[in-house]
């Protein structure tokens, strides 16, 4: 049964057109003026001054229901028949119908994305027109979290980049990388900046394996690179980078023994640094000498492994001593050999004594070491900064510059 309604002013969410269309969609009827028969009267946008006596007047002389436009927009907007809306824009496309649709703040993220797919780009950049521009800025507004915080971010591929490390939403993650221009930057080549947004994709846990394999197909061997250091990669991926990017895959793939055996022959060093070397694979790589520097690298070794490795060589050492994991008690018998303290002096791993110590021995190697290191204790690095030499190592180090923010000296 058909709903009489009186709109005063105008639509926003719509234009005049689509408005009307939805309202017939919808069983709705728009009165041209009010009258007994209506049933409900929307207060609209850029109401007049005529508008708001006449709705001042309906208010005390009829027992009729009010809605604001926003409100009644959005129950429009949760009504649309998508499958209709998505077919006849497939038989007939319409550019300005699609954009005007896209920046409806009311439509549900699912048919939001699924229309934003249907967007034709004309073979240009996500912001090389100004309807492209638009169309890019309400994708990034519409997922983009705290967007007021982050001014005019909406209008740059930095906008992208930004909510692909936000979001774990894989429809769209899956979106993103089905766009016209992403599809056109793996195929004709692309901007440095442009590449970024490749590689964001392409590192990201919930892309799709139809953009690998898309990406895998292409010229770029920038993207492959990054493709290659994806943990989860799978064997049929494998096949097609192997050999070129075989050494990539042996340090960052997740092994399994069938993996391991693959890669072992010619690719030892980089599996002594993958970080999912098990047990056995590491007592087999351990048993080479060749492998001790390489393992003395890996990040995920356990404690009795690093103390396995120390003092197989002075250079295994060195290298210990430059690992960020290995235990505070195996830094303090690194720290007896003084071949060590350079590294031992940049290691956020060091003990924060014996940091201190080392900024009592005024070594320039090892002030420097210590001006970078996150782990330095604040009032070592604030007595460097009276050296000019050590201050610009100290103005770019996190720690510092966060203890500036958090004491509110107003630095930097």
């Amino acid at each position: 049964m058909n709903k009489n309604i009186y709109l005063l002013g105008k639509s926003r969410a719509f234009n005049s057109v689509e408005f009307k269309a939805q309202l017939d969609t919808q069983n709705y009827v728009l009165q041209d003026e009010f009258s007994d028969q209506t049933q409900l009267v929307i207060e609209g946008a850029l109401m007049s001054a005529l508008n708001n006596i006449e709705r001042d007047e309906i208010y005390e002389k009829h027992d009729v229901s009010f809605m604001g436009i926003g409100e009644f927009e959005k129950l429009l907007s949760s009504h649309i028949d998508e499958d209709t809306l998505l077919m006849s824009l497939k038989l007939n496309y319409d550019e300005t119908r699609v954009i005007n649709f896209l920046k409806n703040p009311y439509l549900s993220d699912s048919l939001f994305l699924k229309l934003i797919k249907s967007y034709k780009y004309k073979n240009e950049g996500f912001f090389d027109s100004d309807e492209n521009r638009d169309v890019s800025s309400y994708l990034i507004s519409r997922f983009y979290k705290n967007i007021e915080r982050n001014h005019n971010i909406q209008y740059s591929n930095m906008g992208f980049m930004h909510l692909l490390e936000q979001s774990d939403n894989e429809e769209l993650v899956s979106v993103i990388s089905e766009l016209e221009p992403i599809k056109n930057f793996l195929k004709n080549g692309c901007s440095h900046n442009d590449q970024k947004l490749l590689n964001a994709l392409a590192s990201h846990p919930k892309v799709s394996k139809k953009f690998i394999k898309r990406a895998i197909k292409s010229k770029n061997d920038d993207i492959k690179q990054i493709i290659s250091m994806r943990s989860d990669l799978e064997c049929e991926f494998i096949k097609e980078l192997y050999p070129t990017h075989a050494n990539i895959i042996a340090m960052y793939v997740k092994l399994d023994e069938k993996k391991f055996v693959r890669f072992k022959e010619e690719y030892t060093k980089e599996l002594c640094v993958n970080e999912t070397l098990t047990e056995a694979m590491f007592d087999d790589l351990v048993k080479d000498s060749k492998n001790h520097i390489y393992l003395a690298q890996n990040e995920n070794l356990t404690q009795i492994q690093y103390i396995e490795l120390y003092h197989k060589s002075k250079e295994v050492d060195a290298t210990l001593a430059q690992n960020h994991y290995i235990t505070s008690t195996l830094v303090e018998n690194l720290y007896k050999d003084e071949a060590n303290h350079i590294y031992l002096a940049s290691n956020p791993k060091t003990p924060v004594d014996i940091l201190q110590a080392f900024s009592d021995q005024n070594s320039k190697a090892l002030n420097e070491a210590l001006a970078q290191n996150s782990s330095t204790p604040i009032d070592v690095l604030y007595n460097f900064l009276s050296d000019l030499s050590l201050s610009k190592y100290v103005k770019s180090n996190k720690a510092f510059g966060q203890n500036i923010k958090t004491e509110n000296i107003g630095w930097l």
